[in-house]
């Protein structure tokens, strides 16, 4: 969101800063457009500074001398504070526009018509699709003819716009427009005209609250998304739906208290049949590393010893599952054992052939190989 305001020169320029929501106070301008839609001063005009020429320069001109009067230092205009050449831009601009004028400080309408009070009832600016919005949402609005001269506001004037546009009183004090119904409110725009089809869906997003993108160009096809659009709210804001959204899914046992069912720190979590198959096979297995280290072979899983690395369980791929520590000592002390007899046989005869050599006893020869010839 941009501003406009006027610097020390003089000139009226636009900040430089978007604005989500401006922190400074601002007025903003509610006006009908003139036929031509080149009269008016645009977003390019006012950032090359050449728009004095044009028609609409006095009505700029206009809300900057009533701007300063309320006491205020930025306003803004919906004919040159965005760049409508960016469909983005343009896009986030008639979408917000209902919040621009319920966030503004005070609303100046600018009533190009009327010069006396007594024809406030046929003024143009009530025949409008977007002036319904800039209607209701702002909390202060002034209206002024184009010299300047104020009529009131909309609550000393509260009871001839009642009669001109069928809006209850309690719509134009400020009361949510939640309160009635999409329909009430459809019922105001009844007889309003746009210059564009399509501008008289868009005028009444706001209004209605509800989302829809925007598309210019596609005419009568806005009107028919803008009751899908709203279907899709009724049915978001109807209280059966939002409570069969929010309800939470509950355990059986404690299906009337409505109230989650969280399991205590103590009790272990069901498993299925494989679970527990995987668990007993872990809790029956011995760590490689915890034999090593000699460490002991309850460690939970993920459990870092000293060396640094992780418990890892070994997994046996027999039938019987892994063996145990008791059996696998007996099989080494039986292969120990026997690698002690033989030991003990080879140093004995390695014993004997010492004894043959001292007592004087010639060594052994081989005996030698006769062949036999035919």
């Amino acid at each position: 969101m941009r501003l406009l305001y006027k610097n020390s020169r003089g000139q009226i320029v636009l900040t430089r800063k978007l604005y989500r929501t401006p922190s400074d106070p601002y007025a903003i301008l509610s006006h009908t457009w003139s036929l031509e839609e080149d009269d008016e001063v645009n977003f390019q005009d006012v950032t090359a500074g050449h728009w004095k020429g044009k028609l609409g320069a006095q009505k700029l001109e206009w809300c900057a001398d009533r701007t300063k009067e309320a006491g205020l230092k930025y306003f803004w205009v919906d004919t040159c504070c965005f760049d409508k050449t960016s469909s983005a831009e343009l896009n986030e601009t008639i979408t917000s526009m209902y919040r621009y004028y319920k966030n503004a400080k005070v609303c100046l309408v600018y009533l190009a018509d009327i010069d006396n009070p007594d024809r406030f009832k046929g003024c143009k600016w009530f025949t409008r699709g977007w002036t319904l919005q800039e209607l209701l949402a702002p909390n202060d609005v002034q209206f002024f003819t184009p010299r300047g001269k104020y009529l009131g506001d909309k609550k000393s004037l509260a009871s001839q716009i009642q009669r001109i546009t069928a809006i209850p009183a309690s719509a134009l004090s400020g009361e949510s427009l939640s309160k009635f119904t999409r329909n009430e409110r459809l019922a105001w725009a009844k007889g309003r005209e746009t210059k564009r089809t399509e501008d008289w869906s868009y005028s009444l997003l706001g209004i209605l609250q509800v989302d829809m993108y925007i598309n210019y160009g596609e005419g009568n096809r806005a009107s028919t998304r803008l009751k899908e659009a709203i279907k899709v709210a009724d049915e978001k804001g109807n209280p059966k739906n939002r409570n069969r959204a929010a309800t939470p899914t509950t355990s059986k046992t404690k299906a009337s208290t409505g109230k989650i069912t969280v399991p205590k720190a103590t009790e272990r979590p069901r498993v299925s049949s494989n679970q527990n198959v995987k668990q007993k096979a872990r809790k029956s297995s011995t760590p490689r590393l915890d034999r090593a280290l000699g460490a002991r072979a309850s460690l939970p899983n993920g459990v870092v010893t000293g060396s640094g690395h992780s418990q890892i369980p070994q997994r046996d791929r027999t039938k019987q599952g892994a063996r145990r520590p008791e059996s696998r000592q007996k099989s080494r002390s039986r292969v120990d054992s026997s690698k002690d007899t033989r030991r003990s046989l080879t140093s004995q005869q390695k014993s004997n052939t010492r004894n043959l050599n001292t007592a004087g006893s010639s060594p052994m020869k081989k005996p030698k190989r006769r062949f036999l010839c035919v």
